[in-house]
């Protein structure tokens, strides 16, 4: 049997970076039946939108509210779209994103 035979754990045993990969394709197949929800600091996000740009349902929106350092934050949009993957937490440079699992 070829390794595109193999199981990913196999292939993957000692290589402590490759094994981390393999963490997050079993997680992400996990995630698609899994419901997550979104929350934001309104006050800490500055509008970047790279949270945007990396969600894969794209669940988060922008608003059109301005926080008290005028900044235009984001918000949850399509929460029932929402897997919990936490794509969108990993890249908040400013750390205004928590997201929970159900």
């Amino acid at each position: 049997m070829g390794r595109e035979g193999k199981d990913i754990t196999w292939l993957c045993l000692d290589k402590p970076f490759v094994k981390s990969l393999k963490c997050s394709l079993i997680n992400k197949q996990k995630d698609e039946h899994m419901k997550g929800n979104v929350k934001i600091d309104r006050e800490l996000c500055k509008g970047c939108l790279v949270c945007i740009e990396f969600c894969p349902k794209k669940v988060i929106a922008p608003t059109n509210k301005v926080n008290a350092a005028g900044y235009v934050p984001v918000t949850p949009a399509n929460m029932t779209d929402c897997t919990g993957c936490g794509t969108c937490a990993l890249v908040c440079a400013e750390v205004a994103i928590e997201v929970y699992r159900e």
